[in-house]
């Protein structure tokens, strides 16, 4: 579902949620819609719903007795891939390549019961439990999906279904206390970038002083800076071609447009950045530097590609693997570190779900607690 904000000639403003679906009689997309006189919580659970009876009824129905799992999971993919980036495209794809291997062949989603899930999500014990929980998630939305087409009635195994990957060693906990750098560690790494990219090293420190995703960090122009703060409302994935009329794409999620504030140093990064540009485009001239509007770009013009500066990273043989996002995650820490809510945290990074922030704001705490200690030695009685 999409949003499209509308003014009348009197000036009043109003919003239509869209949806697309696939056509089951013709195979082709097709689209509904409703309009609300707000953009609430409330409206907008209420247009989702609406836009979903709308489909039910424009649908011709099956019965699940003549649909398969695998032709479900193709068909679910199908219907979402208006409405999600390539990169969760490619991860639906890989969800149902999983699952297809791990459930017995031309399935049919009637005989599907609790047993069936249970045994065919112990073939993937030996992978990681990020990949089975992303392959579960998948596997649930396809049948919530088959309930709402109609194609099967009960569905209550999803939500006694339990899985879990291979266990923890001690190597992932170490990884999942690396997802983040120290001030002292931030500063060391910026330097060894900045020896070899110093556009890129500036790109890192921004990062890492506003908490932007990669892809939020190339996707900024110079309309969203007023001076103070910045306006995140797209992003650039590195599969999207740099030929395409609109390179940028709308951000991960609908929490993920917000306003973010800069601090001195970061508004000097933008202005630097800006200057740098000006220079680009003088000394290489329009053949060679294309101004699209963009502050983190190539010597060409375009987006900087978080791809190109991850291959930078791994070039430069870090301690330990170092990658674009581990910068945003550090953002998190810095401000754990200073003692700032985790509601405002999670506000200014765009989460909508605790989880990812409250692990790298746990991790803050337990340094914390550790440099008390420390501290503690000091005192003499």
């Amino acid at each position: 579902m999409y949003i499209e904000e509308r003014k009348s000639k009197s000036g009043r403003t109003s919003y239509r949620a869209v949806e697309t679906y696939v056509d089951r009689l013709t195979g082709k997309r097709r689209r509904v819609s409703v309009t609300m006189d707000k953009k609430t919580n409330a409206t907008m659970k209420w247009a989702t719903a609406e836009l979903q009876r709308k489909i039910d009824e424009a649908q011709e129905t099956k019965t699940g007795k003549n649909i398969t799992l695998a032709e479900l999971l193709k068909e679910h993919a199908e219907y979402r891939r208006p409405d999600v980036r390539p990169s969760t495209q490619r991860a639906h794809a890989d969800s149902i390549k999983r699952l297809v291997k791990i459930f017995p062949d031309g399935l049919l989603i009637s005989a599907i019961t609790l047993p069936v899930v249970q045994r065919s999500f112990l073939k993937m014990r030996d992978l990681s439990g990020v990949t089975v929980s992303m392959t579960a998630a998948f596997f649930k939305q396809s049948m919530k999906y088959a309930k709402r087409m109609k194609y099967i009635e009960d569905i209550s195994f999803i939500h006694e279904m339990t899985v879990s990957g291979r266990p923890k060693t001690v190597d992932d906990v170490k990884r999942a206390r690396e997802k983040f750098l120290t001030r002292e560690e931030l500063a060391e790494v910026l330097q060894k970038v900045n020896e070899v990219k110093p556009r890129y090293a500036l790109m890192l420190e921004f990062i890492a002083l506003t908490g932007l995703r990669a892809g939020e960090c190339s996707g900024l122009r110079y309309q969203d800076f007023d001076g103070r703060n910045i306006d995140i409302n797209g992003t650039i994935t590195h599969s999207v071609p740099f030929s395409d009329k609109e390179i940028k794409t709308p951000p991960k999620t609908l929490s993920s447009f917000r306003t973010v504030a800069l601090n001195n140093r970061a508004i000097e990064i933008l202005k630097q950045i800006r200057i740098e540009n000006l220079k680009l485009a003088a000394a290489w001239g329009k053949r060679k530097y294309t101004e699209k509007g963009y502050f983190f770009t190539s010597s060409t013009g375009n987006p900087i590609r978080f791809s190109d500066i991850n291959r930078t990273l791994r070039s430069l043989k870090l301690p330990r693997h170092v990658t674009t996002h581990v910068f945003r995650h550090t953002h998190i820490f810095l401000l754990a570190e200073l003692g700032v809510p985790l509601k405002t945290i999670m506000e200014r990074v765009g989460h909508i779900n605790p989880k990812t922030t409250l692990a790298v704001y746990s991790h803050a705490s337990e340094k914390m607690h550790r440099d008390a200690a420390d501290k503690l030695d000091e005192i003499s009685m």
